[in-house]
């Protein structure tokens, strides 16, 4: 067994429990764990904002709501990445806890020729954020993303009160 964490574990001594934590990126790619997934999501949302002249830095794990930590000029804004893999199917899971208004969601989609985004501020998220009764979960519905896709524009919107063009 190989000691690669971006290969699926096969033969003697793989375990259910790693096979199905694994996840394949595109047809032909090697599997990558939930942990890989969403480690790469954060670090291509992180390429785009630097490409886009945001100066941002990853938290890596030392906050419960954000991931990245970004700014362009006098402005500053927190950012969590939800990462999907090719082909997921369904809404995005995002835990209630992690939920504000102030902060901005990327949702990251990986494929074959890299990924592809979907920006959507908190205020605006909050509109159509499904909440489940027992006050834990959520998710963020994936037919409303289309709307959201690509829109890097968003990140310079600073209320709900700001036009969404």
């Amino acid at each position: 067994m190989s000691n690669s964490p971006f290969l699926t574990p096969t033969g003697p001594g793989a375990t259910d429990s790693e096979a199905q934590a694994k996840r394949p990126v595109s047809a032909g790619a090697p599997a990558i764990g939930t942990g890989q997934t969403g480690l790469s999501g954060e670090h291509f949302a992180m390429g785009e904002l630097l490409r886009r002249g945001w100066l941002a830095a990853m938290i890596n794990g030392n906050s419960p709501l954000i991931d990245i930590l970004a700014s362009k000029g006098a402005r500053t804004i927190q950012i969590q990445v939800k990462t999907r893999t090719e082909g997921a199917k369904g809404d995005t899971s995002l835990a209630q806890a992690k939920f504000a208004p102030h902060i901005y969601y990327i949702i990251v989609d990986l494929n074959a020729d890299g990924a592809s985004y979907a920006i959507v501020p908190g205020f605006e998220l909050e509109r159509f954020y499904y909440r489940s009764p027992c006050g834990i979960r959520g998710r963020i519905p994936a037919a409303r993303l289309s709307a959201f896709k690509g829109r890097w524009a968003l990140l310079d919107r600073h209320s709900p009160d700001t036009p969404c063009t």
